[in-house]
This record gives structure tokens, C-alpha cells and sequence, in this order.
């Protein structure tokens, strides 16, 4: 199936973005965390690991963004020089945080921080699920005071099972807090999404949104670095998923020929997770989000035969799907 690799290669776009996990420390323990990261946790990475795989994404990929998530990432105590280095390197840049900062009293101070050091972006968690450990007016206090300093400011806010997130509803809160600091927040963005469920919390749905989900929007997009320094084929999720396709190798490009190679990462690419484990599993699973799809695949996956699963007319929709995405 060697042809297929390479036209399935040149089929879909090189990644554009690399994303650093910097730490698997939060100063928060969410309910539905799908990461695992908790106060408890110590990890951090390497300032030298980040700049190295920054210059070769560069190189080897022609990258144009760069993402700092965690974890918290506003734990890492150089995140200011990580996000400097790839500003001096002509990159833009975003942050993953949940705000926690906007109770700071030198808030003011921070925020020139960050735009001194060239933060392009700031993206908050600050949905139902993180509403019980940091305040809503805290979160969007630190997205106000951002947008005014001329940083993108995107409000993620995560969704409850059969409790939709209505916007019109958070605008309110919105105009109220922004009046409360006397902010404009016009310019923030807002976005809901489907939070991810965990083993302690699995009732993170909402299923008018799951018809909106179905094909994984981070595979192959990007590359990931994780806070020990291995790379990894998606963002996060699930270790289930990443240890599978993780590697210590410094060589970006061979990790990417790699995971670019695998049969089963063409096929929740182009078909989505959904699809690709009902070839490979007969029964019904009851799941929404895409990850979780994802998971069980990856849980059963020493049991699969896939190139006895997939059909020739499999490989050729898989190529014929991925073409359609990027074009």
C-alpha cells in the first residue's frame, strides 16, 4: 500500500502550527479534564526542547503558528521567553489558559507582558465545567484587559449534557462585566464546544452538537510536543491515543512520514473516528464526542487486521475524502 502513502502525503496540507504541552500542571482539577492534569502534577519543558523543535518545525515544515497549552501554561515560570523566541522568529502565537490570572492585582502589568513579548493570541476556557473553580468575571476580566491591548481573544465556553450553552445569555454577563471594569467587549470572540469526557465525569455531552463533530480537526494539522519532550500525533486527549504514536525522535519529518504512513490515521482522518472504528468493531458505542470514538480504537487496536479490514475502494475513498478537505 506504499502508493497510497505517498499520494495521501501529497494529498493533504503540511502542518502549519506546532503546539508545546508545556506542563501537565494545573492549579486547577477539573471534573472532565481529559488531560489529567491537576495541582499534584510537577512536569515542565525543557525551555531548550522548545526553542530546538521551533527551529527545526521551521525548517523541515515552513510552520507559521505556535501554540502554548497544558496544563496551565501560564505555570511555566519562561513562558514569557518561550513565547518572545518564537515572536523573534516571526511566528504568531497562542495561549491555552483558563484565566485564573484575571484576579491578579497587577493585572495590567501582566497583560503588557504578555503583548511585550508578542502573544498573538489568547484563547480562555471559561465554560460550565471550569466556572466551578474560576469565576466567570475572573476569566473574562483577563480576556477584557487582553483585548484591549490589542491581543485576538477567543472565550471557549464548554458545554453540560441536555444545558446548551446559550450565547445570548453569556453576552448579558458579558456587557455586565465589561461595564463592571469599564472594558469593551465587543472584540472578544466567543466559541461553545463539547467537552471532552473522562472516567470521573462522562456526562460532558450535548448532543446537538454531535452531528457538528464527526471528523477529527486536529490530525495531521499540526504537530504536538509534549512537556517531557516526545512528540506526539494529536494535541492531547486520551493517553491511550499518544502513547501509541509517540516518539523521542528529534526528527520531525520522520515522525511525520510515520504517522502520515499509518493506515488507521488515514482512515479517522478522511472517514473520522466514528466511521473508522464501526469498520474495525462490530456493536453499538455510546459516545459523542470524537475522541472517545478515538479511544476505543486505540484501547482495541493490538486486536485489528487492517489491512485485512480496509478494502482497496476503502484506500481510494480515504484518498478521495482527504482531497475534498483540502480543496
Amino acid at each position: 500500500m506504499g502508493k497510497y502513502n505517498n499520494l495521501f502525503r501529497n494529498i493533504i496540507a503540511p502542518p502549519k502550527r506546532i503546539t508545546f504541552l508545556v506542563t501537565n500542571k494545573c492549579n486547577i482539577e477539573c471534573d472532565f479534564c481529559c488531560f489529567a492534569c491537576n495541582p499534584r502534577n510537577n512536569s515542565f519543558i525543557n525551555v531548550d526542547d522548545v526553542k530546538y523543535f521551533i527551529r527545526k518545525a521551521m525548517t523541515e515544515f515552513n510552520i507559521k503558528y505556535v501554540v502554548f497549552s497544558g496544563g496551565e501554561p501560564f505555570l511555566h515560570n519562561r513562558i514569557h521567553e518561550l513565547i518572545s523566541y518564537a515572536t523573534k522568529n516571526g511566528l504568531g502565537t497562542r495561549i491555552v489558559s483558563n484565566g485564573f490570572w484575571g484576579a491578579a492585582i497587577n493585572l495590567e502589568d501582566v497583560v503588557s507582558t504578555l503583548k511585550s513579548s508578542g502573544l498573538t493570541e489568547l484563547n480562555i476556557s471559561a465554560g460550565y465545567f471550569h466556572q466551578k473553580y474560576i469565576p466567570f468575571d475572573t476569566s473574562i476580566k483577563a480576556a477584557l484587559y487582553a483585548s484591549e491591548r490589542g491581543i485576538r481573544t477567543l472565550i471557549t465556553l464548554e458545554n453540560k449534557k441536555n444545558q446548551p450553552v446559550k450565547l445570548k445569555d453569556y453576552i448579558i454577563e458579558l456587557k455586565k462585566i465589561g461595564k463592571k471594569y469599564n472594558k469593551d467587549y465587543k472584540e472578544l470572540i466567543l466559541t461553545n464546544t463539547l467537552a471532552i469526557p473522562n472516567n470521573k465525569y462522562n456526562e460532558a455531552y450535548n448532543s446537538e452538537f454531535v452531528q457538528e463533530m464527526t471528523l477529527c480537526d486536529d490530525l495531521f494539522q499540526g504537530l504536538t510536543v509534549n512537556f517531557d519532550g516526545s512528540l506526539k500525533v494529536c494535541c492531547g486527549i486520551k493517553n491511550q491515543v499518544n502513547n501509541i504514536w509517540k516518539t523521542k525522535s528529534r526528527s520531525m519529518k520522520q515522525f511525520y512520514k510515520r504517522i502520515t504512513s499509518e493506515h488507521l490515521l488515514q482512515s479517522i482522518y478522511s472517514f473520522g473516528p466514528k466511521i473508522t472504528l464501526k469498520k474495525l468493531i462490530k456493536g453499538f458505542f455510546p459516545f459523542n464526542h470524537p475522541c472517545e470514538f478515538c479511544e476505543q480504537i486505540m484501547k482495541n487496536i493490538s486486536k485489528f487486521e487492517l489491512i485485512e479490514k480496509f478494502s482497496e475502494k476503502d484506500f481510494v475513498d480515504i484518498l478521495r475524502i482527504a482531497k475534498e478537505i483540502h480543496h
